[in-house]
């Protein structure tokens, strides 16, 4: 017995159907060789820097790692928000308006 591709085809299926999953198939192939390359680059940086062991989110260096992390980004908004008040501060003094917005208290 022998076949060829023509065996294969569904007969209900149009090329535009067709044509999409092979669309699909191509991407997906694609996709596959873009997460093998990314891993080879993640295990060769570790190579270099000596990594013996990869965190997990149970570990502790990771979990502290994660703080960090949202404490920076906290610091950050901050420094930024710091940032525009000065800002509107400076504004407002050139335009002789400093303290303008302050409420002064009454001697009652």
């Amino acid at each position: 017995m022998s076949y060829i591709p023509a065996d294969f085809d569904a007969p209900g299926l149009s090329r535009s159907a067709r044509a999409a999953s092979r669309s699909r198939s191509a991407e997906h192939s694609a996709l596959i060789r873009r997460l093998k390359l990314a891993m080879n680059v993640v295990e060769d940086l570790e190579r270099r820097m000596e990594v013996k062991e990869r965190w997990t989110q149970d570990n502790a260096k990771y979990q502290d790692a994660e703080q960090h992390t949202r404490n920076r980004k906290f610091t950050h908004a901050v420094d930024e928000l710091e940032g525009l008040v000065v800002q509107r501060i400076f504004e407002l003094s050139k335009a002789n308006l400093a303290g303008t917005g302050m409420l002064v208290a009454s001697d009652s």
